[in-house]
Formats: C-alpha cells, sequence, structure tokens
C-alpha cells in the first residue's frame, strides 16, 4: 500500500484526520529501521495467524492500532518477516489460524454492533470472523449468531499441527484421570486408580 493510499484511507475516517498528515514521517523512520522491535515481531507472528493489520497491531501492544497496523504493513521488513513465518508454516497452517480465530478470537466488535443496532459505526472497520450469521427483526434489535467454539477447537484438535498426531502429555493425563472419575479401569491395571 503506497503512503498516498494510507493518507486517503486515514482521511475518510474522522478520528484519524489529524493524524493523516503525521504518517508520512514514521513510514519513512521505520522502514529504515535495521532490526525489528518485540512488538513489531508479536505483530508478525499475530499478523501471520489473524490476517488483520489492526487486529494483529492490538495484540501486539501498538496503540492506535488501525493506523499502526497499516504503518507497519507498510515496512519491508515486516512484510519479509511476514512472508518468512509464513513459510515455516504446516500444511494445514491456513485452516488451524482460522479455527483458532473462530475458538478464541474477540466478540467485542459485534457485541459494539449489537449494542448500536450499527449506527455511527464504520462496519468495514469491524472484525466479525466468529460471526456466523446477523438478523435484524422486524420488531427492532440485532441478532448475532456466532460460530461454534467447541466445534473449532474439535476441529483445531482433529487436524493438528501436522506434525505429530499423539496427544500430548497433559492431554493424555487429563484423558486418564477423567476416565478414572467415570468410573473407567485404569491402564496399569491393579486398580487402585493411581495408575503407578
Amino acid at each position: 500500500m503506497q503512503q498516498t493510499d494510507v493518507l486517503e484511507v486515514l482521511s475518510r475516517d474522522k478520528h484519524n484526520k489529524s493524524q493523516a498528515k503525521e504518517v508520512v514521517a514514521p513510514a519513512e523512520r521505520m522502514e529504515k529501521m535495521r532490526t525489528l522491535s518485540k512488538n513489531q515481531k508479536l505483530f508478525c507472528r499475530y499478523y501471520s495467524v489473524t490476517r488483520s493489520p489492526r487486529e494483529a497491531a492490538g495484540l501486539a501492544g501498538f496503540k492506535n492500532p488501525a493506523l499502526q497496523g497499516i504503518l507497519l504493513m507498510q515496512n519491508k521488513q515486516i512484510r519479509e518477516e511476514i512472508a518468512r513465518i509464513n513459510a515455516e508454516k504446516v500444511p494445514n497452517g491456513e485452516a488451524a489460524a482460522g479455527l483458532r480465530r473462530l475458538a478464541f478470537g474477540s466478540i467485542a466488535d459485534a457485541i459494539k454492533l449489537m449494542m448500536t443496532g450499527g449506527e455511527g459505526l464504520d462496519i468495514d472497520s469491524l472484525d466479525l470472523f466468529c460471526v456466523s450469521e446477523i438478523k435484524m427483526p422486524k420488531g427492532g434489535g440485532t441478532e448475532i449468531k456466532f460460530f461454534d467454539r467447541i466445534k473449532a477447537l474439535e476441529r483445531l484438535a482433529d487436524i493438528g499441527d501436522g506434525s505429530d498426531r499423539s496427544l500430548s502429555p497433559f492431554v493424555e493425563a487429563l484423558k486418564k484421570g477423567a476416565e478414572r472419575l467415570g468410573g473407567g479401569s485404569s491402564e496399569d491395571g491393579d486398580g487402585d486408580g493411581y495408575g503407578i
């Protein structure tokens, strides 16, 4: 995205009009940096999962994430780091990233939409990734349905990370404990319930 495009995007938003003039200098400074800061590296990681510059900037701790996300994406080093991270991903990485967003993503923007009915909000800037359906009944109000987080977690467990299909020791211990509490027999066969 060119700096003129950034200025155009920012000038549409009343809140950012005053900051639009200041965009050029920080973008040039960022391009000259030799190494990425801790927050910039976090931004790259979060962006590779969320694919949202605004959300990634917010999660990485930047103030005014909408503006910072745009600025960070202009930095060549940031884009190269994101490409490097994406290259390391396993084959199911995109699906796993989407499922993680469904399972753990924020619903704050959906709540804002529901509470305001959409009035005064820039709908394009809302993160509605977790929303499966929005209805506006004739009687008024807003009905929002979200994707099932439990199903997303189950599906995420099914596809795993592509490297090892076995359960982690912690999950195996939880599973064994649940079986014992549920009256199942222990795997060691001595019946003491301790598995020793």
